[in-house]
């Protein structure tokens, strides 16, 4: 049990991965997804069953089924379709929408003195857009990257935190600013998001699933100049 909130010793607990979700955890999950939602909104009350079928019949698509089993990732589609009253029927539009919802966790919205990732753009004077085409890059060189390592084609990369190619030095660049870029380094050790360390010490960040990594390499491809060469 917790200690009392007036030890000052505080309480120790273990790290550990959380399991992956097998079929009936799934299915569990979306139930009780909207069980809760009617419990906080009176008007979905009555369509929880309806509204629950709907979501798990969504995320049996080929192209999301693979990814139903991690549990962040469940509850960001559950979002969007909570959002959206659907998922949307184009995948890249679903991905676009897992990828905003996933940066955004990086800001605990909660306490306002501890948005990084806002700090980082401001202080920038960047955008959200400037930071997807920056994370788009990022995918698309780690993707490359371990292409020409002969990794298998399932494999997720490895992007480094320090470095002169690190994810620390090229924060740095992007927004001018190391302490900014490395306010948000910590942000991402700590929180889940688009950005994760495979075990807790980890010096390396990967994306929370190959398909991720393959998205965001796919969309920096797509506003090359040469796309036609690139991707041959």
């Amino acid at each position: 049990h917790l200690r009392d909130i007036g030890d000052t010793k505080q309480p120790e607990f273990a790290e550990v991965p959380l399991a992956d979700f097998d079929q009936p955890r799934i299915l569990r999950f979306t139930q009780s997804w909207y069980v809760e939602l009617a419990r906080l909104d009176t008007n979905l009350r009555g369509t929880e069953s309806a509204r629950a079928d709907r979501l798990y019949r969504a995320i049996q698509a080929p192209s999301l089924w693979p990814q139903a089993g991690r549990p962040m990732l469940l509850t960001v589609m559950a979002n969007i379709e909570a959002k959206n009253d659907k998922l949307p029927q184009d995948r890249a539009q679903v991905y676009a929408e897992m990828v905003e919802i996933l940066v955004e966790s990086w800001d605990n919205v909660r306490l306002e003195d501890l948005a990084p990732l806002r700090h980082l753009l401001e202080g920038a004077r960047k955008d959200k857009k400037d930071l997807n085409r920056f994370l788009c890059e990022l995918a698309y060189d780690a993707h490359a990257h371990d292409q020409g390592q002969g990794k298998s084609r399932d494999a997720l990369a490895d992007i480094p935190k320090h470095g002169k190619d690190g994810l620390l030095e090229k924060l740095a660049a992007f927004c001018g600013n190391r302490d900014r870029a490395a306010e948000l380094i910590e942000a991402i050790e700590q929180r889940a998001g688009l950005l994760v360390s495979p075990d807790p010490g980890s010096d390396v960040f990967q994306f929370p699933h190959r398909s991720f990594q393959a998205y965001l390499a796919g969309a920096h491809l797509a506003d090359l100049g040469d796309f036609d060469t690139k991707a041959v």
